[in-house]
């Protein structure tokens, strides 16, 4: 199925998109200073639907976080979440790949009185959505293949537990794209807890 296109939906994932795209500018020179750090971030969470029945499921996601400056992070994510709709008569599962921009303001902050805060993050990205939707029910299609796009807002805070480990809180609102008038709206709030290795 082929979404609705509106200024609104073009809009803002061209914004974030040129965010992305911005936030690796610094990246070269950074890179070759020997600055950056990466993290891979296997974490689970819940996921809370705004519209309709209002239903929380549990997804997982596994995410690649490279520091690039102090303030500045990018984080690459794939991730697996499963719905039920109607009494379970409608079962969707999605695969997102997404694409994060996070900053943190307070890394550069030399006084010990904000160091409670110096794992704060906000940002926002992008996501490609491929779901599957399975109806068990008599319907013309059983099996509806779907692809979408998504964005998303959000914050965290990442807390340093020993050597390389870390915990990783993460919330986010995310919005996608209908595939149609008739298409119950998707948007939900997603919250994750991980648990954040660095080499």
């Amino acid at each position: 199925m082929k979404g609705t296109l509106t200024r609104r939906s073009v809009a803002r994932p061209a914004l974030l998109t040129g965010a992305l795209l911005l936030a690796a500018l610094p990246a070269v020179g950074v890179r070759a200073a020997g600055a950056v750090t990466n993290e891979l971030i296997p974490s689970v969470g819940l996921t809370r639907a705004v519209h309709g029945d209002r239903a929380t499921t549990g997804d997982a996601r596994l995410s690649l976080r490279t520091t690039w400056l102090p303030m500045l992070k990018t984080d690459l994510g794939v991730g697996y979440r499963d719905d039920q709709f109607d009494g379970g008569t409608v079962r969707m599962r999605s695969w997102p790949i997404t694409a994060s921009l996070w900053v943190s303001p307070f890394a550069n902050m030399p006084s010990t009185r904000m160091s409670r805060f110096l794992g704060l993050y906000a940002g926002g990205g992008v996501g490609f959505y491929n779901e599957t939707t399975r109806y068990s029910f008599n319907a013309p299609l059983t099996n509806l293949g779907t692809e979408k796009f998504g964005e998303h807002v959000g914050a965290g805070y990442e807390v340093p537990v020993t050597g390389p480990l870390g915990l990783d809180l993460n919330a986010r609102y995310i919005w996608l794209q209908k595939s149609g008038l008739g298409e119950v709206n998707r948007d939900n709030w997603n919250t994750t807890l991980g648990l954040a290795v660095k080499f």
